[in-house]
C-alpha cells in the first residue's frame, strides 16, 4: 500500500484498476452490473415501444364516432349474455378487425364502419358478441398482466410463447361463450369471422 500525496491510501499503485485517491473505484463494472444494465434497457425498449404504438392508435381512432345501430345490437348481446356494464362502442373509418380497447374509467370497442355497412344485424351481434366475451371475461387485465410479466423477462422466450398461447386462449373462450350464447352454429360464427 502507499499514500498519495492528499494522505488517502491506494491499493497496489502498480495494477492499472484499484481505489483512487478520492476513494472512488475505478475497477470495471463486474458482469452482474452489465447484466442488469442490459435487462434494465431490454424493459425500457419494450415498454417505450407499447406506449408508442398506444399513442398511434390513439391518434388513428380520433375520428371514430358513435353509431346508435351498434350500441341497439351491443345492447342485445349484452343482455343474452347478461352483462351488466356495458362498453361503449363506436364505429372507425379504418381497415383493421373489430377491437377491445381499455380506457380509464370506461372501455370502448372499436368496428370498422365498413364492417357495420357490409354486414347484417345478426352478423354484427356476433361480432360484438365476441369483442364482449373479451370485456366481461376481464381479459384485457390478464393481457396487461401477460405484458408486464414479458416486459419483465423480455430475455425468457418461454414467456412470449406463454403469452402467445394465452391470446389464442383468449379467442377460443370468446368464441366458445358467443356460440353458446347466442343462436347461431359453429359454421355460420365461423364464416361472419372469416368474411
Amino acid at each position: 500500500m502507499m499514500e498519495s500525496p492528499l494522505g488517502a491510501r491506494t491499493v497496489n499503485s502498480r495494477r492499472p484498476y484499484g481505489v483512487s485517491w478520492a476513494g472512488l473505484t475505478t475497477e470495471p463494472p463486474s458482469r452482474w452490473i452489465i447484466a442488469l444494465a442490459v435487462w434494465m434497457a431490454g424493459i425500457l425498449l419494450i415498454v417505450s415501444r407499447a406506449v408508442y404504438q398506444i399513442i398511434r392508435l390513439q391518434r388513428l381512432l380520433q375520428g371514430a364516432i358513435p353509431s346508435e345501430r351498434l350500441s341497439q345490437l351491443l345492447g342485445n348481446c349484452g343482455g343474452r349474455m347478461q352483462v351488466a356494464r356495458l362498453p361503449e362502442v363506436l364505429s372507425v373509418d379504418l381497415r383493421c378487425s373489430p377491437f377491445l380497447l381499455a380506457r380509464p374509467g370506461r372501455s370502448c370497442i372499436y368496428v370498422p364502419q365498413a364492417m357495420v355497412n357490409e354486414l347484417s344485424d345478426g352478423e354484427l351481434e356476433s361480432v360484438l358478441g365476441h369483442e364482449l366475451a373479451h370485456h366481461w371475461r376481464g381479459d384485457v387485465l390478464a393481457n396487461l398482466f401477460a405484458f408486464a410479466v414479458a416486459a419483465v423477462c423480455w430475455w425468457n422466450p418461454l414467456v412470449w410463447l406463454a403469452r402467445r398461447q394465452l391470446r389464442a386462449a383468449q379467442e377460443l373462450c370468446c368464441d366458445a361463450l358467443v356460440i353458446s350464447r347466442n343462436a347461431i352454429s359453429r359454421r355460420d360464427y365461423a364464416g361472419i369471422l372469416l368474411a
